[in-house]
């Protein structure tokens, strides 16, 4: 099984809805090096539709953006319209049947969506660098399938988890970028955005709610940063309408600490562990 990524520009957000909601993909011409044909059902897809690079996120202006060259895919970071994550349910395949009112786009497969995530931030730190690359790779072939491999998984048993304690050349091959695809709880990114943005606009600099850690002030005003937790963490919750209020912004170290178990930590406990006695900031 394959994982397929395909880049859909905001020019072709008419087509984009159009296949979505038929469920099917498809292409103009083929390319030599198109791997469109090597499709399958079965094989996952994402769509990622409509990168923006807003000022208050990504203060550094790229001339061109998101027209950036392959070599410079680091260049490839913003804010995404949506992410799509389905299964192809048909494999490449030629039709001649009117799907788009533009164009035939003869060479298809078929899809099936399985979440849809909306105004994603689209970063290195946040998808991994081969996903960029890949997403980028896309968005120069207008919209044909860029692949990722899956990691197989394996198990192992007992003997060959045991390590010798007395070697002292104990080695791994690390680093390898894989991807995992999940259905996962639906957030809107819009309104991390906003709550950050409200900060910034109020304070000048982003710092942690609980602990006061400020990235500004201890790496310098390129490397600000926060991080955007749920109070009520929505895996409880369930659908509900979320308001500012209901968010707060914590550092990573804090962040991570509320999410170190399975069951999500009270923010009035993190701020008891790190010897707060004060009121969330809304």
């Amino acid at each position: 099984m394959n994982t397929w990524i395909i880049y859909v520009g905001g020019k072709s957000s008419t087509n984009y809805v159009i296949g979505k909601k038929g469920g099917v993909w498809g292409l103009k011409n083929l390319k030599p090096h198109s791997e469109l044909k090597e499709v399958k059902s079965g094989d996952e897809i994402i769509f990622v539709h409509n990168i923006t690079r807003p000022k208050k996120l990504f203060p550094d202006s790229i001339p061109g953006f998101p027209r950036v060259k392959n070599a410079e895919h680091f260049k490839f970071q913003g804010v995404v319209e949506e992410i799509v994550k389905g299964k192809i349910s048909k494999g490449f395949y030629e039709s001649s049947e009117t799907v788009w009112p533009d164009n035939t786009y003869p060479y298809r497969f078929n899809f099936e969506i399985e979440s849809i995530e909306k105004n994603v931030l689209f970063t290195i730190n946040k998808h991994g660098d081969d996903f960029i690359k890949k997403t980028l790779l896309s968005f120069h072939s207008k919209g044909d399938v860029a692949k990722i491999q899956l990691e197989n998984n394996t198990s192992s048993s007992k003997d060959e988890l045991t390590l010798d304690a007395n070697s002292k050349e104990l080695s791994s091959l690390e680093g390898k970028i894989t991807y995992r695809i999940a259905k996962e709880v639906v957030r809107d990114a819009k309104l991390a955005l906003k709550k950050k943005a409200n900060h910034l606009l109020e304070h000048g600099k982003y710092f942690c709610q609980v602990c006061d850690f400020s990235f500004y002030d201890f790496y310098g005003d390129q490397y600000d940063y926060i991080e955007c937790h749920h109070i009520n963490p929505l895996s409880e919750t369930g659908e509900t309408e979320t308001q500012l209020s209901d968010l707060i912004l914590l550092c990573a170290n804090c962040h991570r600490v509320v999410h170190r178990s399975t069951e999500c930590m009270t923010i009035e406990k993190l701020m008891m562990l790190v010897g707060k006695h004060k009121t969330i900031i809304k």
